[in-house]
């Protein structure tokens, strides 16, 4: 097999873009996400409420800041690299002939003759529309696709280097291709069944496709489902219908609270000094403050109680999860006067 390969200046140029920013784009934007997101949740902390818009925009500005470090470092150093070899060398240009043979490949242009050995090639690839081989002294070899009748006889070219001979399945010499999983991978952006979707890809990406994409796609499947019903649940915790069922459910659990401190007082012939007291001799009394531990902001989720001398003082924290401010939320029992409950003034 002999390839006749005729380079041009527009070919190197067209070279530096690939290898510097068309080279495995996806998997740098996907990591760039990643990044991303990983920040982002370490600066959200464990507060509850997101503001989802800021929160995107906080994400799309962290990948922009991002995109020079991946994409456009990388060309900028690929192009001086590959510009600095091509000033130096005799004749990049011109029209060259590659023999390979099992120890090396032979190439021939411009009257001069050289082999190159196997174990001089450093590191072989492939970027955009060019076979590129890396060679241990610095020097480098471009083989556009387009001189080669096929992908089949550029694998064919390739499959005599050790390096590309034991490549894994879909090796760098055959034009990539957007797996069909892939598109499946768009499944995972469902709410609910995507989780089911985005599991299966992650285990499929580790023991079958042993392909990174996959696994990133089936993590972003998950992060997406948590996120969007975490921005559905807090979007409904800020409906006045849901805070009115909220309250609601703490005013019951505050009377029932109360009828039951006062059985403790019959018992005992004392209140209690804690809520903790009456839930740990009763696994069937509940303390915590429905509208508290709904929001699970990191505040106490118990109600608010205190004794004070033969009597003690019990209330919610209300909406806004402080207590002593005016939406707090006491017990409304009709008939108080035999009870220690302090009622608010």
């Amino acid at each position: 097999m002999e390839i006749k390969v005729e380079l041009t200046e527009q070919d190197y140029i067209k070279f530096y873009k690939a290898y510097g920013l068309e080279r495995n784009w996806l998997r740098k934007s996907l990591i760039i996400l990643l990044i991303g997101l990983v920040v982002l949740l370490w600066i959200q902390g464990d507060r509850s409420i997101v503001n989802w818009p800021l929160f995107m925009i906080r994400l799309l500005i962290i990948c922009i800041i991002l995109v020079p470090v991946f994409f456009v470092i990388p060309y900028l150093l690929a192009r001086a690299k590959f510009k600095k070899i091509y000033a130096q060398a005799p004749a990049p240009l011109g029209a060259k002939s590659y023999k390979p043979y099992s120890t090396g490949i032979e190439v021939i242009g411009n009257g001069a003759n050289i082999f190159i050995k196997m174990d001089e090639i450093k590191k072989p690839g492939k970027a955009g529309a060019f076979i590129y081989l890396l060679l241990k002294n610095g020097d480098y070899h471009l083989l556009p696709l387009r001189f080669f009748a096929s992908a089949d006889d550029a694998g064919r070219f390739l499959s005599i280097i050790p390096s590309i001979a034991a490549a894994p399945k879909g090796s760098i010499w055959r034009q990539p291709q957007f797996r069909p999983v892939y598109r499946v991978g768009l499944l995972c952006f469902v709410p609910g069944f995507g989780v089911v979707i985005a599991i299966v890809l992650i285990v499929l990406g580790i023991s079958q496709y042993k392909d990174p994409i996959v696994i990133t796609i089936g993590i972003l499947g998950i992060a997406w489902t948590v996120g969007f019903f975490k921005y559905t649940m807090d979007q409904a915790q800020n409906t006045p219908e849901f805070k009115k069922a909220m309250a609601m459910a703490s005013k019951m659990q505050l009377n029932g609270l109360v009828k039951e401190i006062e059985f403790y007082k019959l018992q005992k012939g004392a209140y209690p000094d804690s809520l903790g007291t009456l839930s740990s001799k009763d696994n069937t009394v509940f303390t915590d403050d429905p509208m508290q531990s709904f929001k699970n902001s990191g505040r106490q989720s118990e109600f608010n109680y205190k004794k004070i001398g033969k009597k003690y003082l019990l209330f919610s924290s209300g909406a806004d999860g402080i207590a002593g401010t005016e939406d707090d939320l006491y017990p409304t029992l009709t008939d108080t006067a035999k009870l220690g409950f302090i009622r608010k003034r």
